[in-house]
């Protein structure tokens, strides 16, 4: 957004802050109604009276380390009656700057914290989802390699409610079905007097579900 883009915009109340916008430039909401905003992480930059209105009740700020971003002094105006939620753990360093310590309040948030782990984890399943993807299409990778790739990428899939694009959905649940088709069935009894191996070689006392072992030189799934 433009400097003085929503200045004096008097029947503006709250906003959330886009993700894909890293500076609030000068007086962008200057001597505007806004009480409430959502500042995500991606926001490196606060000018010069970015957010100077009286009228400013709630800061939501999802940035874990102030130091990291750059800010004025001036990037506020009063903000004497104003209520700032911030990520847990980080009050201690908002309370050390100015002009975060001359809130009315600073307040650690859980909502936000869930939040921001949220899109952690999703930003690292997606290199996950992308790396087994390079590992399925890879001619280097044998069948166990790329097989324990997709059936690891699937579980985390199911546990985490996310679903990948349909294209990578559909290559994922294909090559873990060929693969599993050339692999003997079997549900054994850990109990059994028969030696059990890992992939790598190491021998194992107790079996998983859903793991592939070497049992008599045969690679074999344990239902």
């Amino acid at each position: 957004m433009s400097e003085w883009a929503l200045g004096g915009c008097t029947s503006l109340k709250t906003i959330n802050i886009p993700e894909n916008l890293t500076t609030l430039s000068r007086a962008v909401f200057y001597n505007s109604g806004l009480e409430e905003i959502t500042i995500p992480a991606t926001v490196r930059q606060m000018v010069e009276g970015c957010l100077s209105t009286s009228t400013l009740k709630k800061v939501y700020m999802y940035i874990e380390d102030i130091t990291k971003i750059s800010y004025t002094e001036s990037c506020f105006g009063s903000v004497n009656n104003t209520s700032l939620y911030v990520p847990l753990g980080s009050k201690i360093v908002y309370q050390e700057y100015y002009p975060w310590m001359s809130f009315n309040e600073i307040i650690e948030s859980e909502e936000i914290t869930a939040s921001i782990e949220t899109e952690r984890f999703k930003n690292n399943f997606s290199l996950i989802l992308s790396k087994t993807t390079e590992t399925i299409s890879s001619e280097d990778k044998n069948d166990i390699e790329v097989a324990l790739a997709t059936y690891y990428s699937l579980s985390e899939m199911a546990q985490a409610q996310l679903l990948p694009e349909k294209e990578h959905l559909d290559s994922l649940k294909q090559k873990i079905d060929e693969i599993i088709s050339r692999i003997d069935y079997v549900a054994f009894d850990s109990d059994e007097k028969v030696s059990i191996f890992t992939l790598s070689g190491q021998k194992v006392q107790n079996v998983q579900k859903g793991h592939i072992y070497i049992i008599n030189g045969k690679k074999v799934l344990n239902k």
